[in-house]
């Protein structure tokens, strides 16, 4: 079978990709594989659990009932924690368009936390939890996470998206995301259903783990506010010696949820290549 696939969502994780993958289903020219994160190009031998598709013809499979849509794909948010993944996905799907969602990183962060928490699979207070060499932290390092597949994917082949943006008007940006695959932008989808209620979690979560860190104080800001100022805030007081991920947000000089062109893109060029600042 000749793989009909020609995009792949490659990431971030808690950037509203469960709403996007939906989103795109909903469109009539766009087939997308009906296990969201199947993790395919993951390296074999890596024996993690999110791989949920091991074999190419079980990956094939997936999109056995493809018709005549224009766009056909698959999302998967972890492959761009994953560099091997890359050059496995220029092998096999070498005009493949990319699809990447990005996030203030304090926010996606303190959120990838959070949802772990809620789950009990985190135990650890934000304080403890939020700290360099953390992949809570590390994840958000977005050009070291993309440098691979810009160096084997050209620039028009990739679309990036800002939650920020997608949050703010998700009809838009689906519209932006339609035009780029090559399907109608016209189409409506039913954006009144996002997935991923992890503003409700947050709170719950976070007060809990507060009482339990004495930490209530340093994280509330962030959580009445949940902007990228409010979080660095938390960041702040509970990692006092990290690198600066949103230096522009933590001098009170923009929120991300506030302009269309948000700080931490911003900052993140001069950011994201010295981690160290």
């Amino acid at each position: 079978m000749t793989l009909p696939v020609n995009f792949v969502g490659i990431g971030a994780a808690k950037c509203g990709t469960g709403s996007i993958h939906r989103y795109l289903g909903e469109h009539p020219e766009v087939f997308v594989s009906p296990i969201k994160e199947t993790n395919f190009f993951i390296e074999d031998g890596q024996r993690s659990p999110r791989k949920r598709v091991r074999s190419m013809r079980a990956y094939e499979r997936q999109f056995a009932a493809v018709e005549q849509e224009t766009a056909v794909g698959e999302y998967s948010p972890q492959y761009m924690n994953h560099p091997s993944a890359a050059t496995r996905i220029a092998a096999t799907l070498p005009d493949a368009n990319l699809l990447v969602s990005l996030r203030c990183p304090a926010d996606r962060a303190f959120s990838a936390w959070a949802g772990r928490a809620c789950s009990g699979v985190e135990r650890r207070p934000a304080e403890v939890a939020l700290r360099p060499g953390n992949p809570y932290v590390d994840d958000g390092f977005y050009l070291q996470r993309l440098a691979p597949y810009l160096k084997l994917f050209p620039r028009e082949h990739i679309k990036v998206l800002v939650f920020e943006e997608f949050a703010a008007d998700p009809a838009a940006t689906m519209a932006g995301l339609y035009r780029f695959l090559g399907a109608e932008p016209g189409f409506e989808p039913n954006v009144s259903v996002r997935l991923g209620t992890i503003r409700i979690r947050v709170t719950h979560v976070s007060m809990r783990a507060g009482r339990r860190s004495g930490a209530c104080s340093r994280t509330g800001s962030a959580l009445r506010s949940r902007s990228c100022a409010g979080t660095e805030r938390c960041f702040s007081a509970a990692w006092p010696s990290r690198p600066r991920m949103t230096p522009r947000c933590a001098r009170g000089r923009s929120s991300c949820t506030a302009t269309r062109s948000p700080a931490w893109r911003i900052c993140s060029g001069a950011t994201l290549r010295c981690g160290k600042r």
